[in-house]
């Protein structure tokens, strides 16, 4: 399996089955150079500190407090890491910085530890807290008010492999004002605060203590437990992490274990108000560990929850890191998923951004994790204008050729997110993949129907094509397919022509004489290519000369088969076509009188350097080309393609004078426009070939 980035997967295939919604693209999935893993992600707005902070735990040497600040495309700006014994799992702004959260094991016992930096990421202060005699950790921090903080976590009392949840209340120096310890609880993963009340998310022992529980607790601003709610069976459950909407609706979200299986996991997503109902939970897994990590609201705070995690590979156990979107009643509106089976990939935290862009963090490893980030495009569902959806060409094919002169374009038709929204297309053509050549015509548009038929009476009309799709708004969506390339010819090669010569009811005096013709071709194109039959009639009897290439050939009657001295001859010629197949006679037939006097010796005919016309042309895979020289000498005669590279040498000899024909053959030649050039001494002559495939 590759890296790239999937809607489906094994795993959620029940969830994403219900999916009714277009994931967002992702545009940005980096993968930082620093060993070490991400878990929170703090986006800041204002004006001079503007960015994205991923924070979490470095891995360069032991274990620090790690901050890497990044551009709009996820590429870094600076990054710090402080300290060898740090573990941070969380971060908060304030107006000039951020706070680091977690602990430290630089004291001989397990302590909280806060990281304060500014967004140089200069370092500006460090703070420890805790008892000698237990272990303490921190998880996670909320503001109580706009100068001091919550900070959650565990402790474990010296005398005890067990852990209670932990409340600590800091003043703006960091000292502790109050701590509550919940001995109901194991460990504390999120809290919040609500008015005048504290939410307390975490995981606790079961009533009967064999088992863990999601745990969910309310206290008053000083920390004393209100009520307390635990959610679970006869599985044992882990609480990652929860979002409260409102007094209607909190989301927890964490893992829990199959019955009967105390190794293997399953992700675990529950639903709860603030009286501790369940409205409603899902479980879901593979044959490996599975986990919810985190979980975000969408920025409207009505529409549903961004949840991310991992999901396992079946048999490889390799972690692969999602997102999943859901609504208020769970059901799924996308997933996204990285799925890569030789690199293990875990989001550990989710944010949206003002508009409805998503970010996500965690780690990627082959065996040493570094820090993981993916950025999405504007959530189509989300209550902003978008972009139509994207569509493709459909006809005509790319490269096709079009033999009349009505040219039928159609693509898909766009699909705009936005209720209420109209889109109309403009069509762009050009001769170039550029489409800035100012001397075309202005974009053909609006276009309401997703087709368009162009007429063009041109022999040649070669361009390329692009839809754009455009809304009442102004929002763009140029096709799929970027451009398409369309070629229209129709070579008028059977124009109306009329004869020339010998004039009609005249007498050639000599057994030899020279026929002439208007040529039949359209003046416009230069690309066509028509052979011509002379005929000749005397009562019933005819005689043809095919295959001519000029609009003019000398005829010997010295030794015909039945045209006789003093004969009168029907004469008319046919112009013949191969592309497209036409035959169109000439606009008279004409009468000569056969010449009736000895026979003079026939005169040598004049012979002249010249490149005649290539037959036949356009061509599919071979052409006979034509020439004669004046005079003995080395002839080359080359075929190049349109930047003058050369293709092939026909010709490179001595030659003597008269006509010389020589044969093409261009099957490992791509479709395309070539020039042949013949050359003797300081003459040259040249023409088109059209090769089509």
């Amino acid at each position: 399996m590759g890296g790239g980035l999937a809607v489906i997967w094994g795993l959620l295939c029940c969830v994403v089955t219900m999916s009714w919604a277009t994931a967002p693209d992702v545009v940005t999935s980096r993968t930082y150079d620093e060993r070490g893993e991400f878990t929170a992600i703090t986006l800041v707005s204002a004006d001079t500190l503007s960015g994205t902070y991923l924070t979490g735990i470095g891995l360069q040497s032991l274990y620090q407090g790690y901050v890497v600040k990044i551009d709009s495309v996820g590429a870094p700006q600076w990054t710090r890491q402080w300290g060898n014994t740090n573990y941070m799992f969380d971060c908060l702004w304030d107006q000039d910085g951020g706070k680091l959260i977690g602990y430290t094991s630089e004291n001989s016992t397990l302590d909280y530890k806060v990281i304060l930096y500014n967004a140089a990421g200069s370092l500006q202060d460090s703070w420890d807290f805790g008892a000698n005699t237990r272990a303490d950790r921190g998880y996670s921090a909320a503001r109580y008010d706009s100068a001091r903080l919550l900070i959650v976590g565990s402790v474990t009392p010296g005398d005890s492999s067990a852990s209670d949840g932990n409340l600590v209340h800091l003043d703006p120096a960091g000292a502790i004002e109050w701590s509550r310890t919940y001995h109901s609880s194991a460990v504390l993963r999120r809290v919040e605060r609500v008015d005048d009340q504290i939410w307390l998310y975490g995981t606790a022992d079961s009533v009967a203590g064999r088992h863990r529980d999601f745990w969910m607790a309310r206290t008053d601003t000083l920390g004393v437990l209100l009520a307390a709610h635990r959610f679970g069976g006869t599985r044992g459950d882990e609480l990652y992490d929860a979002q409260r909407m409102n007094a209607d609706l909190t989301i927890l979200v964490g893992a829990t274990h199959p019955a009967n299986d105390t190794a293997q996991t399953d992700i675990w997503i529950l639903a709860t108000n603030d009286s501790g109902d369940s409205l409603w939970s899902r479980r879901f897994g593979g044959t490996e560990n599975d986990a919810a990590l985190c979980v975000q609201s969408v920025a409207d705070r009505d529409t549903g929850f961004i949840v991310g995690g991992y999901w396992s590979e079946q048999l490889l156990g390799t972690h692969n890191a999602f997102l999943l979107k859901i609504d208020q009643d769970f059901d799924s509106i996308w997933a996204i998923v990285p799925v890569d089976t030789s690199v293990a990939t875990e989001f550990r935290d989710v944010e949206v951004d003002e508009d409805y862009h998503y970010h996500a963090a965690g780690l990627s490893s082959s065996g040493i994790p570094h820090g993981f980030y993916v950025q999405t495009g504007v959530d189509p569902a989300a209550p902003v204008q978008h972009d139509p959806e994207p569509f493709s060409l459909i006809t005509p094919a790319s490269g096709g050729l079009i033999l009349t002169d009505t040219i039928r374009f159609r693509w898909e038709a766009a699909t705009d997110p936005d209720p209420g929204d109209q889109i109309a297309y403009a069509l762009l053509l050009d001769t170039d993949t550029l489409f800035d050549n100012p001397t075309n015509p202005a974009p053909i548009g609006p276009i309401f129907p997703s087709t368009y038929l162009l007429t063009r009476t041109d022999d040649i009309f070669d361009r390329y094509w692009r839809v754009v799709a455009q809304d009442q708004h102004g929002n763009l969506r140029t096709c799929s397919d970027r451009h398409w390339h369309v070629r229209k010819i129709r070579p008028d090669s059977t124009q109306r022509f009329n004869l020339l010569d010998p004039p009609n009811g005249g007498a050639i005096p000599n057994p030899f004489a020279e026929f002439a013709w208007e040529r039949a071709l359209d003046p416009d194109s230069a690309d066509e290519q028509v052979l011509y039959n002379l005929f000749f009639q005397v009562g019933d009897s005819i005689s043809l000369i095919d295959t001519i290439y000029s609009t003019r050939v000398t005829v010997d009657f010295t030794d015909h088969s039945f045209i006789h001295q003093s004969d009168t001859v029907s004469w008319w010629v046919v112009a013949d076509s191969d592309y497209p197949m036409m035959q169109r006679a000439s606009n008279q037939t004409w009468t000569f009188i056969n010449w009736n006097t000895s026979s003079p010796v026939r005169p040598d005919l004049p012979l002249a350097f010249a490149l005649e016309p290539a037959y036949p042309n356009p061509f599919n895979a071979s052409v006979t080309l034509r020439y004669t020289i004046a005079q003995a000498g080395a002839v080359r005669l080359d075929v190049f393609d349109v930047t003058g590279r050369l293709v092939t040498t026909l010709v490179n000899e001595q030659a003597t004078p008269g006509a010389h024909n020589v044969q093409w053959q261009a099957g490992n030649a791509s479709s395309g426009l070539y020039f042949a050039r013949l050359v003797q001494g300081g003459n040259v002559a040249a023409q088109k070939l059209l090769l089509l495939k």
